[in-house]
């Protein structure tokens, strides 16, 4: 009874499952036959032949289990994306115990094969596919499968249910609701990034630095204003809802791209986007609008 629960719970916590390919069901039909032979014509030679070819099978059978069963894989790090383009994650994949051979590492729709993982040895991996063309949160499954050696089985572990990749809304501009875009000056703040420089003849009294100033007059050197993008859109008529998130993700993608500053006001709220963070920050708030 202690033995039958040890190996319940390993099987319960490994989750590695396996099951005969049609080759596999060919060759068990083979065994069957010349064990059918054998008996008929009471063939000892066909006899030791067929033990000979299912203790084969049988240890492909653990092979191909074994081959797959001590991997392990940690997800790193999950780079979202928008909708109906890609997306893609980092893995970190270690085999503990032995040395595999030919897994297949599927999420989704895409399929990466990993012809050798060392003993003892971690690999990175980056697997993109495509996402859905539907905005917001997709869940998928990572899995790893393998029909080595021979493929007469095929085994399978699914190592991380419900991997959660948000889908951004696709950029697509809408001609009839495509935001105008318009430039916007904003002056930096008197005191802000400011340089001390020597004064020259035309430089204005009101910047020269008179207690600073000793042996030669110092000037205030001001930044000039500089211009940003303004992006002007709403997001209260339902009615036109998709089409606008779709024209902004547009334009944020644009300019993301082309790493530029933009001024972002929506719905009488001004957002300065300078970095990447910003960016994600704000696709992120429109992939989960309203869901």
């Amino acid at each position: 009874m202690k033995l039958t629960r040890f190996f319940l719970n390993k099987l319960k916590n490994n989750k590695t499952y396996i099951y005969p390919t049609f080759n596999g069901w060919k060759f068990l039909s083979l065994t069957l036959i010349l064990l059918i032979a054998g008996i008929l014509y009471q063939s000892n030679f066909l006899l030791l032949f067929d033990l000979f070819i299912f203790s084969f099978f049988i240890c492909m059978m653990l092979y191909t289990h074994e081959n797959i069963r001590p991997i392990n894989i940690r997800i790193i790090k999950i780079n979202d994306g928008f909708a109906d383009e890609y997306a893609s994650c980092i893995l970190q994949i270690e085999n503990k115990y032995s040395q595999s051979y030919h897994i297949q590492l599927q999420i989704h729709d895409k399929q990466i094969n990993l012809d050798n993982i060392e003993y003892q040895q971690k690999q990175i991996h980056e697997i993109s596919f495509k996402l859905p063309p539907q905005r917001g949160v997709h869940e998928f499954n990572l899995k790893l499968k393998t029909d080595f050696p021979f493929g007469l089985f095929r085994s399978f572990r699914i190592i991380e249910k419900n991997i959660k990749f948000l889908a951004y809304p696709k950029p697509i501009m809408d001609q009839q609701l495509s935001p105008e875009l318009n430039l916007y000056s904003i002056a930096k703040e008197e005191g802000e990034e400011l340089e001390i420089a020597t004064y020259q003849p035309g430089i204005p009294l009101a910047r020269v630095l008179w207690n600073k100033s000793h042996k030669e007059l110092n000037y205030r050197k001001i930044q000039p204003a500089q211009e940003v993008p303004l992006l002007n859109a709403s997001l209260q008529k339902e009615k036109d809802l998709e089409a606008t998130l779709r024209t902004i993700s547009y334009w944020l993608k644009k300019f993301q791209h082309s790493k530029k500053n933009l001024l972002l006001k929506l719905d009488q709220k001004n957002i300065l986007l300078s970095n990447q963070e910003d960016y994600q920050r704000e696709l992120k708030k429109l992939a989960l609008f309203h869901i």
